[in-house]
């Protein structure tokens, strides 16, 4: 799902906003009294939905995270659950190695 966000994030992003344009315009063509509803639905969803992303973006990050390393692993091979694995090489793995985490520290075990 983040690939294809991040791969057509400027369409999505042009079509959600072209959306909310003809929706507004065409609220402020029949009066401004159609208005009001549309600005408090707007305002309780963002109200809503900003913490809610706050909240869960980094749950589902992480969790992405977890399942690409059983599946793929670090390097070598996918990672069975419930063991403990450690890199045999460097312990920090750089962004450019194609790692899946690249960190500054190296006495952390991941």
């Amino acid at each position: 799902m983040n690939r294809l966000i991040l791969k057509y994030a400027y369409p999505i992003t042009v079509v959600i906003l072209a959306i909310f344009v003809w929706v507004i315009y065409s609220r402020i063509s029949r009066g401004w009294s159609e208005v009001t509803p549309l600005a408090v639905a707007a305002v309780i969803v963002w109200a809503l939905g900003v913490p809610t992303f706050i909240y869960l973006w980094p749950r589902i990050t992480v969790v992405g995270f977890k399942r690409a390393i059983v599946k793929r692993g670090f390097s070598g091979g996918p990672i069975p659950v419930n063991t403990l694995y450690a890199e045999p090489g460097i312990s920090s793995a750089s962004a450019s190695t194609g790692s899946l985490m690249g960190t500054g520290t190296d006495d952390v075990l991941y």
